[in-house]
């Protein structure tokens, strides 16, 4: 699943077993949100062209 945490879709997806993507570059956070949203995510992205790299 790739999000951007905006409304908790990361922290629902992780709770099915879903792997999850956190896209960082779409909001700005502060660092405490950030962190919030962080421990849902498997893997953090600054760039969609990054989820090539995570997929395969």
């Amino acid at each position: 699943f790739i999000g951007d945490g905006g409304s908790d879709e990361l922290k629902g997806a992780k709770e099915l077993g879903i792997k999850t993507i956190l896209t960082e570059y779409l909001l700005k956070r502060d660092e405490e949100q950030h962190n919030a949203i962080k421990k849902f995510a498997d893997y953090c992205i600054k760039d969609f062209k990054e989820i090539k790299s995570v997929l395969f």
